[in-house]
């Protein structure tokens, strides 16, 4: 038995403890909470978001060069466009 004193306490890190489950669950994407119940050892837990992650970065990286490289391609066409343009200015 506890103390109420102790059993204040204890009921307290209980609540504690349930606050901040609740808040993970809340930010931790429902793909990677069935990840994690769907696997049997943390082994396995981290080989698959080792795996999923890279590719994850992998694809992420793809999107960020894929903007770039747009970006990039609207610049030069943006200034070639100002360079006919005000070509043609100087020439009339």
């Amino acid at each position: 038995m506890f103390t109420s004193e102790q059993q204040k306490e204890l009921d307290a890190l209980k609540l504690k403890d349930l606050k901040t489950k609740n808040c993970l669950f809340q930010v931790i994407d429902g793909s990677i909470l069935k990840t994690i119940f769907n696997k049997e050892i943390f082994k396995d837990i981290w080989n698959s978001m080792k795996h999923k992650y890279q590719l994850s970065a992998i694809v992420t990286l793809h999107d960020e060069f894929e903007t770039i490289r747009v970006k990039f391609e609207e610049s030069i066409t943006k200034c070639t466009c100002e360079d006919v343009y005000q070509q043609d200015a100087y020439m009339w």
